[in-house]
């Protein structure tokens, strides 16, 4: 379902449990923003889908730890040739205003990209980023944390997921330096646990960056 900030509280009225891609703007301002919380609804922005169309993601390392060389490649040579764009400050201005909004009004907050679905959009890679788009329009690296992990296990109903305590899963990583200094700390990832089992991150490396 396509909606926009003027669809939403007809969707609200009939009862919705969340939006993906949140319409974050001049249009979801205090209001509709209280009446999201209101609801209970929660809110998944995805502002990286179009936020790193315009960015030459092919340099960044992180990226580059985690695809082939010849994708790396391929995604420098297609940024360079195409025009280029960015966001005006007034853009910048009403997604802040709009983030400012849903946070004062206590709204959920969660952390969702068009990874698979979108090619060149890639699993890992793009949520560190939906993070770190969260920290610059005004969340606390802490929010940005819950909005990854705690947060959507509740609304999911994975009651065995999304925090650290007895009982529930083991996934985690552990990283070299605190997110919570910096929220771009969450790339310096030492160590990777799935169920409690270390996950051998060198030879999956190794991997697909022969491919």
């Amino acid at each position: 379902l396509q909606q926009f900030a003027s669809d939403m509280p007809d969707l609200l009225d009939a009862g919705v449990d969340g939006f993906l891609h949140g319409r974050l703007g001049p249009a979801l301002d205090g209001p509709l923003a209280e009446q999201i919380a209101a609801s209970g609804a929660f809110l998944v922005p995805n502002l990286g889908l179009g936020e790193l169309r315009r960015e030459r993601v092919a340099s960044d390392s992180l990226l580059q730890e985690i695809v082939p060389q010849s994708v790396v490649d391929r995604l420098g040579d297609s940024f360079d040739q195409r025009p280029q764009t960015t966001s005006s400050a007034e853009q910048e201005l009403a997604l802040r205003e709009s983030m400012g909004q849903l946070l004062e009004a206590g709204v959920d907050i969660l952390l969702g990209t068009d990874a698979g679905a979108v090619p060149d959009h890639f699993f890992g890679y793009t949520g560190h980023r939906e993070l770190e788009i969260f920290v610059r329009l005004g969340m606390t690296p802490a929010q940005a944390i819950e909005a990854a992990t705690s947060k959507p296990a509740r609304r999911l109903g994975l009651d065995d997921l999304g925090t650290l305590e007895p009982g529930k899963r083991a996934d985690f990583i552990v990283l070299a330096e605190n997110p919570l200094d910096d929220i771009r700390n969450t790339r310096s990832i030492t160590r990777v646990y799935q169920n409690g089992s270390r996950v051998d991150r060198d030879s999956m490396r190794d991997s697909w960056l022969a491919r």
